[in-house]
């Protein structure tokens, strides 16, 4: 995953699964929200 701090809060993306990114206000809010988006995405997969 890769965190990056923007003017409003934190994106997070996964650069391996394109699909996969989310903008919150906090680190803690987009870590969450990143990690259940690599499980919806994987499990939209199988």
């Amino acid at each position: 995953m890769v965190y990056e701090r923007t003017a409003t809060g934190w994106s997070a993306y996964v650069p391996v699964l394109l699909a996969v990114g989310v903008a919150r206000a906090t680190h803690e809010e987009a870590e969450r929200l990143v990690s259940e988006a690599i499980t919806l995405h994987l499990d939209g997969l199988g």
